[in-house]
């Protein structure tokens, strides 16, 4: 359906305009928001994702946007739904994002139909892509409640889960490389340092009592 209403187009790119009512910056939110949640079903589902960002050119959202306007709720409802860091939570949701839509990209990369099989210089471009994407202002130390502890644990799940799947046919499958012998040990090494990362954060969840809140597709 947004689709249909352009959602997924910069308004500055196409004849088709949003509702007046609504924000450039609401846009955004509601778009990015509906790719997140494509590309984690379909990975959890084994189908083909709906929507390709290629044919997409709507702004990823802005922490500060999403902060600004959700400062401008009740103080009655920020206290009752969010954390006092609203700034630190609105960066780990534009963090996700951007995680989410490397994703795409890897599953599109590896589960394609036709054509030839990944090159070393694809996978290291989303494994470069998928770091720096997740490279965030926040540590973990810093952060003042168990509940922004428990988002970011579960932000960091996602980014190790997203490399583990960049990496993934690389373990299953037996698969030579012309550009270097050594990479397929290499790749197979990163996967299990993803999933070693990923039972030390699942640990950490624990200790927070934060696991029933996890994603069913984690």
């Amino acid at each position: 359906m947004l689709q249909s209403m352009g959602f997924h187009r910069s308004p500055t790119a196409t004849r088709s305009h949003h509702p007046p009512e609504i924000s450039a910056a609401l846009v955004s939110r509601m778009w990015w928001a509906v790719v997140v949640r494509d590309c984690w079903v379909s990975l959890a589902k084994g189908r083909p994702m709906r929507i390709h960002t290629e044919d997409c050119d709507a702004s990823k959202p802005l922490a500060t946007y999403v902060s600004d306007e959700l400062r401008q709720l009740p103080s009655s409802l920020l206290g009752a739904y969010l954390p006092r860091d609203i700034d630190a939570l609105c960066d780990m949701w534009c963090t996700l994002v951007t995680i989410s839509d490397n994703l795409g990209g890897i599953q599109r990369l590896h589960y394609k139909v036709t054509g030839p099989a990944p090159t070393r210089s694809q996978v290291d471009r989303y494994d470069r892509l998928l770091r720096d994407g997740a490279v965030m202002a926040l540590d973990y130390s810093t952060l003042t409640s168990d509940e922004l502890k428990i988002h970011y644990s579960q932000l960091q799940l996602s980014f190790q889960a997203s490399v583990a799947i960049l990496y993934r046919p690389f373990v299953l499958n037996s698969i030579t490389s012309n550009e270097d012998p050594n990479w397929p040990k290499i790749a197979a090494e990163r996967a299990h340092e993803a999933a070693a990362s990923t039972n030390a954060i699942l640990q950490r969840l624990i200790e927070l009592d934060g696991i029933r809140y996890l994603r069913p597709m984690m």
